[in-house]
């Protein structure tokens, strides 16, 4: 049986094989296809990647606010907080229970990838 036979006089050496592959990887042309190629992954992977942010309404100036009305007396404050209290008890007692008049909730909208 006759196999392939290494020729240990043809063989590269191991110094001889450094020197090669330095002069390969340093050479211009393979410096510069690999600054291309990472350059082109680098958009790509932007691209893909890239979220658009929504807009934003301008900001609306903000209106002076209105001068404070006039203070009423501490005792026509303390009347009034006393109607308001009586006509809500009023309203409670005629009204359905408070359960009946909630509606359901909804489950929140999830944002979909497009």
């Amino acid at each position: 049986m006759t196999g392939i036979r290494a020729d240990t006089l043809i063989m590269m050496s191991l110094e001889a094989l450094i020197d090669l592959l330095k002069a390969v990887l340093m050479s211009p042309e393979v410096i510069i296809v690999t600054v291309v190629v990472v350059l082109y992954a680098s958009v790509v992977n932007y691209i893909v990647r890239y979220r658009k942010k929504a807009r934003r309404p301008p900001a609306k100036r903000r209106a002076e606010k209105p001068a404070p009305a006039s203070e009423k007396p501490a005792e026509e404050k303390d009347e009034e907080k006393e109607e308001e209290a009586e006509e809500a008890e009023e309203d409670d007692e005629e009204s359905p229970p408070a359960a009946a008049k909630k509606r359901p909730q909804r489950a929140p909208k999830l944002k979909t990838k497009r």
